[in-house]
């Protein structure tokens, strides 16, 4: 497992040691690959403001560079890594993390520009490294990272970011139509009213206390093809994922030492969770289940998103009725409770305030423990669930 963090600008031009044993990259380019969904943290609610994710992490980005903790953790970004051409350097291509690298280059961005005017060569050399990092998903996307990233464009503090770049000369229709450059926008938007609000004009170097780790893909034999079926180009995230994302959260923040510890290949155990979910429980069990002609369809791995995501609602609803099967009330009209509603409706993921049943270490052995044995005998379940006839 990857031991050494990095933040931002070491990731975007230094020698990254990934790999068991480490082997040092240099790491000259970060492109975001072509089968990529769009960026989604600066997505707009139904009341045109950041989606709840994406606002849950810019306010904490911003308590923790306003605030006085020495480091910021940011888990692990996986990806592959390859020669990029002729030059010495290597090519990173994040295919887990996509949406953190995103929401960092713009901050870089708009920190640097309100910050390091002062020092030209610090800004010439931010607006270097961060030229480094691309989006391959559309030329539109491309050009415009291109864009934001060259020296002589300079942007006002003054202004609302959006505005102030859509006025620019380069800044054609296809950028317009382009929902991740749209986000994107958003995304600095949102980071425009944080800034102001704080009243501060030294964050820039509590942005190299951010750290992150890095890990190669091969390491979770995780396939072009696996990753292919999870992430359908340009698709909002699945209610899954917004749940795994949330999951992963709390493992991590506050699921206790438990989540902390390593098994005997070294993962965390928090860790093994989000591996599983991703790859193992996935790709062979609910991929299994989808019928030939949605395999096929316009967008799979949504529609097995959708099996995996029902499931855990129905197994934190069985568990939440038994945690409540003594209650009269509940007993008489259950849905009158808010969780069982929400549990047995089936909706889209908000938060995981309706799955409390579900987070403690013990369940999600359980869970883990369920799932394995779902998957290793697959092949004798659904034989045995052939009617004789």
């Amino acid at each position: 497992m990857a031991t050494t963090r990095y933040n931002f600008l070491q990731f975007l031009d230094g020698d990254i040691q990934i790999g068991e044993p480490p082997k040092s990259f240099h790491i000259n380019k970060v492109e975001i690959p072509a089968i990529q969904r769009d960026y989604a943290q600066g997505r707009l609610n139904e009341n045109k403001e950041l989606n709840s994710t994406g606002k849950r992490f810019v306010d904490t980005i911003f308590d923790f560079l306003s605030g006085k903790d020495l480091t910021f953790e940011l888990d692990f970004i996986y990806g592959s890594v390859e020669k990029e051409g002729e030059t010495s350097g290597y090519k990173f291509t994040p295919l887990d993390g996509q949406q953190r690298l995103t929401t960092l280059f713009l901050l870089y961005w708009f920190i640097g520009q309100n910050e390091l005017k002062k020092d030209q060569n610090a800004f010439c050399a931010l607006m270097s490294r961060l030229a480094r990092f691309s989006y391959a998903t559309r030329t539109s996307a491309r050009r415009f990272c291109e864009k934001l990233t060259e020296v002589s464009f300079q942007y006002s503090s003054k202004d609302i970011p959006s505005t102030f770049i859509r006025k620019q000369k380069w800044f054609r229709q296809a950028q317009e139509d382009d929902p991740t450059v749209n986000t994107m926008l958003n995304m600095l938007d949102a980071i425009h009213v944080k800034y102001v609000a704080l009243k501060l004009d030294n964050l820039w170097l509590r942005l190299s206390y951010m750290m992150f780790y890095v890990q190669p893909l091969e390491d979770f034999n995780l396939t072009e093809e696996l990753y292919v079926k999870m992430n359908a180009r340009g698709k909002p995230l699945t209610a899954l994922e917004n749940f795994k994302a949330e999951l992963v959260r709390w493992m991590t923040k506050e699921g206790g030492e438990q989540f902390q510890k390593k098994d005997a290949n070294g993962y965390y155990h928090w860790l093994r969770i989000a591996r599983k979910m991703d790859n193992d429980w996935l790709n062979n069990l609910f991929w299994k289940l989808l019928p030939v002609s949605e395999k096929h369809g316009a967008d799979p791995a949504a529609t097995a998103d959708v099996l995996f995501y029902k499931f855990l609602c129905r197994y934190a609803l069985m568990l939440y009725s038994l945690k409540r099967s003594e209650d009269p009330i509940f007993n008489k009209k259950p849905e009158l409770d808010k969780t069982f509603a929400f549990l047995a409706s089936e909706n889209d993921f908000s938060n995981l305030d309706a799955f409390n049943s579900l987070l403690s270490v013990e369940v999600f052995g359980q869970i883990e423990s369920i799932f394995d044995k779902l998957c290793q005998h697959y092949q004798e379940i659904i034989k045995g669930l052939i009617p004789s006839w």
